[in-house]
């Protein structure tokens, strides 16, 4: 697993998970709220709802947008560090 694999923990259940006070009745492509790329101290990408205050130990790398282009920052490859 390289250190910019989205962390499919705790994060993406928050993130999916309902809010008690609304039904989560949109799509994946239809979500338009806005989220944070976050990164923990093992180098675990995510992403928040930027609504939200971060979780302890999660810190945002400055990336923000709908949860698709978030998703596509995750997913591109980051430098390399070959010798």
């Amino acid at each position: 697993m390289s250190s910019r694999d989205l962390y499919y923990g705790w994060g993406a259940d928050v993130v999916g998970a309902r809010n008690q006070s609304e039904e989560l009745t949109v799509t994946y492509d239809e979500d338009d709220r806005i989220y944070l790329v976050v990164v923990n101290a093992e180098e675990k990408y995510s992403i928040w709802p930027k609504t939200r205050p971060l979780a302890k130990g999660w810190n945002s790398v400055g990336e923000e947008g709908v949860k698709r282009h978030c998703q596509d920052y995750i997913d591109k490859p980051g430098p390399t560090c070959a010798p």
